[in-house]
């Protein structure tokens, strides 16, 4: 929850001003100082989970004179509690192609380049064919008018192959020469 502290502090002049108010920002929680007053020697903090009295006495301390003024607790907007973000996520995973050298990837939110890239970091070769929309299924599409949740992209991973090779023994018998 925020807070809206006011601190009543002796600022006489520019430099304690900014003495003060670098004072209060490095206390932990804070996100925001102003000063306040007709002679500029109120501070207005709005902070989250932050320890006003510890705060007090930290400007007492290095100031000489700290009061604290009024606490309040400052409602959040609603609107931004209504917005959630989805977050990017992978549904599904498949390979496809003649000699199985694609992937299609189906996934909501999920940043295309950023995915190539690690794929190409984590496999050496991977090229975007294509991205395409998806829309929802038929049910969901009454409720909802054509909004597109997912999007289909395939990549296509090395495109050369290495022979697998068995470990080979090499026995050498010569008794002058010796590792140990």
């Amino acid at each position: 929850m925020k807070q809206k502290m006011v601190i009543g502090a002796q600022m006489i002049d520019a430099k304690g001003r900014s003495k003060a108010m670098k004072i209060a920002v490095s206390v932990q929680g804070v996100i925001s100082v102003s000063i306040e007053g007709k002679e500029k020697d109120q501070m207005s903090i709005t902070g989250e989970g932050v320890d006003v009295v510890k705060l007090t006495r930290l400007i007492r301390k290095k100031m000489g004179y700290a009061e604290l003024v009024s606490v309040s607790v400052m409602e959040e907007k609603k609107e931004q509690k209504k917005e959630e973000k989805k977050t990017p996520r992978v549904i599904s995973v498949s390979i496809e192609g003649k000699e199985k050298d694609q992937m299609s990837i189906t996934g909501e939110g999920v940043d295309v380049v950023k995915l190539t890239r690690l794929i190409r970091k984590k496999m050496g070769y991977a090229e975007l064919v294509s991205v395409s929309v998806m829309e929802e299924k038929k049910e969901q599409k009454k409720e909802e008018k054509k909004t597109p949740s997912s999007s289909q992209m395939v990549v296509l991973p090395t495109p050369w192959s290495y022979p697998v090779q068995e470990p080979q023994v090499i026995k050498y018998d010569d008794p002058a020469c010796s590792i140990m």
